[in-house]
């Protein structure tokens, strides 16, 4: 028999791989997809049509992912997007943090993003008109997608092989599976050195333009989510079976300070902090007012092109967007959201 605090990990790791990284892996698909068909349409539309930038800006930030937000930074350091597009961009984007509340809980992702656009779009369009500019210009150029690399297919093909074995549910001893599943996805964020930020960054998170490029993105990016889920589930079910502590309680006595400390995670760049934040709230233990401030705040994997190029305007750039998450995560906590 397992220890409790074996237990606890490997129940974590079965949650994590199969409830967080099969449904990821599909939702992932499917954008990848609508994205190889339509990207070079909105990049198009971006250039053509400047006052429609921030609005544009926040429905290729809204999409589930840092793809859409990504693929900005570039248009923006060529000139093509305005400031206030990219602000719009970032302040719509959740990350990947938006396909763990995808799946945990539909129905909030629905009105969780449909804020953060409306927040967006309304925040752009102030910030154009406000004359609010970012001096820094950025020194890297995106590069094509390409498949995998370094000789680590074998270690994706095994990890699709697992995740698709487990879905199916076509074995016997599924929990080992998924387990399996989720220790594999842990190597291959190791491998690709993806804890932080993806790898991918400097191809804008670039559109595959075959399926071989879209199911190695597709792994490295659901082993990521799939990683800081198990992580996430571990840490806080160890720290209720070590200290004995009441999470809900001691969150619920926070009152307004957790909507403040929810913008401030925000503030970190990349999205492992945001995925962990968002684990909190499908467990009950942050209110949808620091869910929101929350993804308001963040900038996902776009901050880091804008830290490339000028580390201190890019700390105005997500001070900035942490802005309207509080004001906006205020005004749901004292309406009782």
């Amino acid at each position: 028999m397992l220890s409790p605090y074996l237990h606890v990990m490997f129940e974590s790791s079965v949650s994590a791989f199969r409830d967080i990284g099969i449904p990821v892996a599909i939702v992932l698909l499917v954008f990848g997809c609508v994205e190889q068909t339509t990207a070079g349409r909105i990049t198009k539309m971006l250039s053509q049509r400047q006052h429609l930038q921030p609005l544009l800006g926040a429905l290729l930030g809204v999409m589930p992912g840092c793809g859409g937000a990504i693929l900005v930074v570039p248009l923006f350091a060529r000139g093509i997007v305005s400031y206030g597009g990219l602000v719009a961009t970032l302040v719509a984007t959740m990350g990947d943090a938006s396909f763990v509340i995808i799946v945990r809980a539909p129905w909030t992702a629905v009105k969780i993003h449909v804020l953060c656009f409306v927040t967006a779009v309304v925040y752009g369009y102030l910030i154009d008109v406000s004359g609010l500019r970012f001096r820094g210009s950025l020194v890297r150029q995106s590069r094509q997608a390409s498949g995998p690399r370094n000789g680590k297919a074998p270690l994706l093909l095994s990890w699709w092989c697992v995740l698709v074995l487990v879905a199916l549910g076509a074995v016997l001893g599924m929990e080992v599976l998924a387990a399996a599943g989720t220790a594999l996805s842990l190597v291959i964020t190791a491998a690709w050195k993806k804890f932080l930020r993806d790898d991918t960054l400097w191809d804008h998170e670039a559109v595959p333009k075959d399926w071989s490029s879209l199911l190695y993105f597709v792994a490295k990016d659901t082993s990521f989510v799939v990683a800081w889920a198990f992580a996430a589930y571990t840490v806080f079910d160890l720290s209720l079976l070590f200290t004995g502590l009441d999470l809900e309680a001691l969150v619920a006595n926070a009152g307004w300070f957790s909507v403040v400390a929810a913008a401030a995670v925000g503030l970190i760049p990349g999205c492992a902090p945001q995925i962990v934040t968002t684990g909190l709230f499908t467990r009950g233990l942050i209110p949808f007012s620091a869910l929101a401030a929350n993804a308001i705040s963040q900038d996902g994997d776009a901050l880091f092109p804008l830290i490339a190029c000028d580390r201190w305007e890019s700390l105005k750039t997500t001070v900035v967007t942490t802005i309207p998450a509080i004001l906006v995560g205020t005004l749901l906590y004292l309406a009782g959201v």
